[in-house]
């Protein structure tokens, strides 16, 4: 990480970007409400275009799409859709409670990778909500090639990812 007077104040701002999601994802009075803040905020943390939450289906092996935000030239999935998590980045960070992105995998290892770089988005962060070893979904990220994710970006989804899962059970244990 550079310490040019740039490179500070990106993250200074990053971290502001990151107080004010805080402050917003404690006033969301519904689960709903938290999902649509988390991936409202995600560009402006990041710099990033696409955003969006997806939460696993108790004992089945599908995942349902909350939110999303941002642009990218088409939508994959839209907000309520329910997909499988086999053959999926979603799928992979969820079942194996692991970051993924296109740091470690090659960006046509999964379907739904392949799909959205059709639209124009070839750079991926999937973080899964996880706490306590428990899996609740993930938070995923896409920006179009000329803007790959750098290992500070990863660093912010994991923050963001846990603060989500963090009210989520909070939220659960009422």
């Amino acid at each position: 990480m550079s310490n040019s007077p740039e490179a500070l104040q990106a993250t200074v701002d990053r971290m502001e970007a990151l107080a004010s999601l805080s402050e917003a994802m404690s006033a969301a009075v519904t689960d709903e409400e938290l999902y649509l803040t988390v991936a409202r905020f995600m560009p402006r943390v990041l710099g990033v275009p696409r955003a969006s939450i997806a939460i696993a289906e108790a004992d089945e092996p599908t995942f349902r799409v909350t939110s999303l935000q941002g642009d990218g030239g088409g939508v994959l999935l839209p907000p309520g859709s329910k997909m499988m998590l086999m053959g999926t980045a979603v799928g992979e960070a969820i079942d194996n409670d692991k970051i993924v992105s296109t740091h470690e995998y090659a960006k046509d290892a999964f379907g739904d990778w392949r799909h959205l770089a059709s639209m124009g988005l070839e750079n991926f962060v999937i973080a899964p909500l996880s706490i306590r070893g428990e899996v609740l979904g993930s938070l995923n990220l896409g920006s179009p090639a000329q803007r790959p994710f750098t290992e500070t970006d990863i660093h912010f989804t994991k923050q963001v990812a846990l603060a989500l899962a963090t009210h989520l059970k909070l939220r659960q244990a009422g």
